[in-house]
């Protein structure tokens, strides 16, 4: 057994999705591994303190109450708020454990056990907390959860760790990165389709007035926790009227979201994207299954994205295909052409914003500082692990960016994503070659400074862009190839 815990990895959308959203779950700085292995144990023998659901999944615990727990709230206002214990959050972890299970099409099989602690007492900033730790047989989970709670926040937890444990069955060393958008949309999917309130609570005495938030005519009533008009609705019908007052994310912005995404509308619009990015990835007969295959190659792939095309590889061969896709269900989905080509200066902003890095640098004995890098910066000083892992995701973003990109900036992209491709697969054929000093081979040296100066010279012409883009703003949707930097450049050299 192992004493140190595996915390979920966090990616870059992961990351600042915990930054700026309360909403969603954070990674939980420790598990007791006393308290976890205990409670399992009594989960059959403590009942109203521990539960455990039908399936022996999930183990449900009470944490004791030290202090004054605060009033429960049964506000008709707050119709989604749900109050928890122990016995009912069993059935409603099992709920959404079967419907999940059915939506990506996997057998009924029990996996590693989720300890869900119910707390009493919980500050009222604090987020979800969900961990991972490995053990001699398998992987086990803990999520801690206040005991009033929004129901959206219960059935994303409990998704999330449900999502996590089917990949990581076939990890033994490190936990997976499971993308934002995948967890997201089957959340938003399994809420969608609901006919029944996915997390149950206690009596409140009888059905209860709701505002008419809507301002509809119909008159909306609570009963256990459900709110309903009596209209059975789409799956995507929440998503559809959110993408058509509002412009969608594309696949890059889902892949890669931005505080912009994490505010009250950009959320929503994130959500809905999801929900629809998913759902029509496995509409198709083949979709679950490759949808499993993902989550199954995830621990031998470096980041999703591998996984991803490795698994969709019959219908996506880059992500440029993927993005193009999207843009197509976009159209069809919500009858308006989003697509449109950014201005000069918009691209500019983007492929500037695509060609940085922010990492961690440490310079003197203090702790370390966050710093933007450039793609020369991590050629000349980082190993090749780190190399490709910044690399690719670049490459990523630029394939992602290329169908939207002002139509003149497209040759310098592209010499772009040729330059940076063209050094991780000569790098990768050197591997990780090394000299009898155990310094990098020369080879690999003189590999790493023919790609800087390739950058360099794509770096003067993107900077020439940006100074033609500064000079005529407005004129930069009608620019003349002729007087192209890059063109100029091409020319010169």
């Amino acid at each position: 057994m192992r004493n140190k815990f595996e915390i979920m990895r966090c990616n870059a959308s992961v990351f600042a999705l915990l930054v700026f959203s309360n909403a969603l779950s954070a990674f939980a700085d420790d598990i007791d591994e006393n308290f976890f292995l205990s409670t399992v144990r009594r989960a059959q023998s403590t009942p109203g303190v521990i539960a455990h659901s039908r399936s022996g999944q999930f183990v449900i615990a009470r944490a004791p109450i030290v202090g004054v727990p605060p009033a429960r709230n049964t506000s008709a206002a707050q119709p989604t708020l749900r109050y928890l214990v122990p016995e009912l959050m069993a059935v409603s972890c099992e709920r959404i454990r079967h419907q999940l299970l059915t939506e990506l099409g996997v057998p009924d099989s029990t996996g590693h056990k989720i300890l869900v602690v119910i707390q009493p007492l919980w500050p009222g900033s604090k987020q979800i907390d969900i961990a991972a730790k490995h053990f001699g047989d398998g992987w086990g989970y803990q999520i801690s959860v206040p005991q009033q709670i929004d129901e959206e926040k219960v059935v994303r937890a409990i998704v999330q760790a449900l999502v996590l444990e089917l990949a990581n069955r076939r990890s033994a060393d490190r936990s997976c990165e499971v993308p934002l958008w995948f967890t997201e949309g089957l959340t938003q999917q399994l809420l969608a389709t609901a006919e029944m309130e996915w997390v149950l609570q206690p009596e409140l005495g009888g059905a209860q007035r709701v505002p008419n938030v809507d301002g509809n005519a119909v008159a909306v009533f609570r009963q256990n926790g459900t709110v309903h008009q009596g209209i059975k609705r789409g799956a995507l019908f929440s998503a559809h009227r959110q993408l058509s007052a509002n412009a969608p994310l594309s696949f890059a912005e889902l892949s890669f979201p931005g505080p912009a995404q994490f505010e009250s509308a950009g959320w929503q619009t994130y959500q809905s994207c999801a929900q629809l990015f998913v759902q029509r990835l496995l509409a198709p007969r083949e979709g679950r299954a490759r949808a499993r295959t993902m989550l199954a190659v995830l621990p031998q792939c470096l980041n999703w994205q591998t996984a991803f095309l490795k698994a969709f590889a019959s219908q996506f061969g880059s992500m440029r295909d993927v993005e193009k896709w999207w843009a197509l269900m976009l159209v069809n989905f919500t009858g308006r052409d989003h697509w449109q080509a950014w201005p000069r200066a918009a691209s500019l902003e983007k492929l500037n914003q695509a060609l940085q890095f922010s990492a961690q640098l440490r310079t003197t004995n203090d702790l370390p500082a966050r710093a933007a890098m450039t793609p020369q910066q991590v050629i000349a000083t980082m190993d090749f692990v780190t190399q490709k892992t910044f690399l690719t995701r670049t490459i990523t973003q630029l394939d992602a960016l290329r169908p939207r990109l002002f139509a003149e900036l497209a040759p310098l992209l592209d010499a772009y994503r040729e330059t940076l491709d063209g050094f991780l697969q000569a790098r990768g054929k050197s591997g990780f070659a090394l000299d009898r000093r155990g310094q990098t081979s020369e080879s690999v040296r003189l590999l790493a400074r023919q790609t800087v100066r390739k950058l360099d010279a794509l770096d003067r012409q993107r900077a020439a862009w940006q100074q033609q883009a500064n000079v005529e703003p407005d004129a930069a949707a009608y620019s003349d190839r002729r007087n192209s930097p890059t063109d100029a450049g091409s020319r010169s050299e």
